[in-house]
């Protein structure tokens, strides 16, 4: 017997698989764009961290001396500090006195640490992100915000960018990993070395 159903199965026309992969194209575009806006607000506030950490200890320097020194002399809010200070409890004192919000991670994922060169201590460096290139000047920084844990190139790169200028240049020597007020350094952010590499995923920024 003949079927009148099977002469209505039909298969999608040409037309109807284009439209489905064009919607389906269109929603890929939305969400790789979504996920784009979002790094770019971290970045953004990454950066706006890094200036209130700025202004944060000129003020403190302002109204109580200097952070480092108060630290060794057992000056903070918890009195129970008597060796040199590390960056947590630097931070603590900046967020004790109303200068910064509280926050231990910056808005990339990985810790905040505020570091001074000068005497081999916790929390400082004798060289603190001093450039491989001996060009480069300031070769050292004296007070720096780091940010630890960014294990993706791109990041570390817009970040450099975004506080150094859009025309950094991450090919030529020297590079800008190296250079300017935002620096990629080594797990102990005392070199500024002239590329990315799993050991060197923090980037400091002068104060």
């Amino acid at each position: 017997m003949h079927n009148p159903k099977k002469q209505n199965q039909q298969g999608f026309t040409l037309v109807e698989i284009a439209i489905v992969l064009v919607i389906i194209g269109l929603l890929l575009g939305g969400v790789l764009k979504g996920q784009e806006l979002i790094k770019n607000a971290k970045i953004k506030a990454a950066v706006s961290d890094i200036n209130a950490y700025s202004v944060a200890l000129i003020g403190y320097q302002d109204r109580y001396g200097d952070l480092f020194i108060n630290g060794i002399n057992a000056k903070y809010v918890d009195t129970s500090v008597t060796s040199a200070p590390n960056s947590a409890q630097m931070i603590k004192e900046l967020a004790d006195r109303g200068l910064i919000s509280s926050k231990a991670q910056h808005a990339l994922g990985g810790n905040i640490v505020i570091a001074k060169q000068g005497a081999l201590g916790t929390g400082t460096v004798a060289t603190l992100a001093q450039s491989t290139t001996s060009t480069v000047s300031p070769r050292a920084f004296n007070w720096a915000i780091c940010y630890e844990g960014i294990t993706i190139l791109e990041d570390i790169q817009a970040l450099i960018r975004t506080v150094d200028g859009a025309n950094s240049d991450f090919n030529n020597s020297p590079k800008a990993y190296e250079t300017g007020r935002a620096r990629l350094v080594n797990a102990t952010l005392t070199t500024a070395p002239a590329d990315y590499a799993a050991t060197n995923s923090t980037v400091c920024f002068e104060i």
